[in-house]
């Protein structure tokens, strides 16, 4: 489906940044829209010997502002497609379907099919139905060392669906996106409908820092922390467990915790693992489930 493009970052290099601090409003005006695209600065021939042509010293900049989707529906409020070290800080993004869609797409031969090194940093997603989102479109699979500092995610009321961060959305699909060596750091709020927090449909997250904080609302059904669903790949061969949980009002003290780190408030599922809820150590545990997913382990820990 083609989509409307409000504004478009072009190749080079472009800053597109409000006055003050979110003192400009850039909105939609129709459904099916991308309100703000970051373009490719990528520019090569996949059969060019010398590999792509990369401009690192000009990537795109997007600052200072708020984007509003206006509740239309199909709406992406920034597109970031094939592109590497795009900056992007102090925004607002609300009243969209997808908040952040990092895309790789295969637009031989103009674009190289990366998506990586990006910075987003201080973004208040607010009435979303997914708040960041790493999708391969036909091509390519890189999404490695991005950088996710200091996000907020609010979740739309009454959606059961409302996702924080998906990683893939094709769980059949041959290639899966990889955000690997990666930084994502982020509150993800539920809304009333439930929802939830991370959502590995297809893909890796492998040697990075995960550390979210998930919080449900009200007493849905469904308020997942972090759900991980067929064909995903998750630390393969990590020394240290991948997901380490702490719920509210826990109080002992805990060693040092790498991989995965996961506050949970108010959920019914802090982890789910192809519709198997992997439990406490106390309880029974599902070893066979956890064996098909290249043995992630999951700790629950006080602090």
């Amino acid at each position: 489906m083609s989509q409307n493009i409000v504004k478009l970052l072009q190749r080079g290099g472009e800053r597109y940044a409000g006055v003050g601090s979110k003192q400009t409003v850039v909105k939609a005006t129709s459904a099916n829209t991308v309100v703000v695209k970051v373009d490719s600065n990528f520019s090569a021939d996949h059969n060019d010997p010398v590999g792509p042509k990369c401009s690192l010293v000009r990537s795109g900049l997007v600052e200072n502002l708020i984007i509003d989707g206006q509740g239309f529906s199909g709406t992406t409020g920034l597109l970031l497609e094939n592109v590497c070290g795009s900056f992007v800080r102090n925004v607002t993004i609300r009243n969209c379907d997808v908040g952040i869609l990092f895309r790789t797409v295969d637009d031989l031969p103009h674009t190289w099919t990366w998506s990586e090194t990006s910075c987003l940093q201080h973004i208040r997603l607010v009435n979303v139905k997914k708040g960041i989102l790493f999708s391969v479109a036909n091509f390519g699979y890189s999404f490695g060392h991005s950088y996710i500092d200091d996000v907020d995610i609010f979740l739309r009321d009454g959606l059961e669906e409302g996702v924080g961060i998906q990683i893939g959305d094709n769980p059949t699909a041959s290639i899966s996106a990889r955000p690997y060596f990666s930084f994502l750091k982020a509150n993800i709020y539920l809304g009333s409908g439930g929802g939830c927090g991370v959502r590995l449909v297809n893909g890796e997250l492998k040697h990075g820092l995960i550390n979210v904080g998930v919080y449900g609302k009200g007493s849905a059904v469904n308020r997942v922390g972090i759900e991980a669903i067929a064909a995903t790949v998750i630390d393969k061969g990590a020394r240290v467990p991948l997901v380490n949980v702490v719920e509210k009002n826990q109080t002992n003290t805990a060693g040092t915790m790498k991989g995965c780190f996961l506050y949970a408030e108010n959920l019914t599922h802090p982890v789910k693992i192809d519709n198997h809820i992997i439990k406490k150590e106390d309880e029974e545990e599902e070893d066979e489930v956890i064996a098909c997913f290249d043995k992630l382990k999951v700790q629950y820990v006080s602090v």
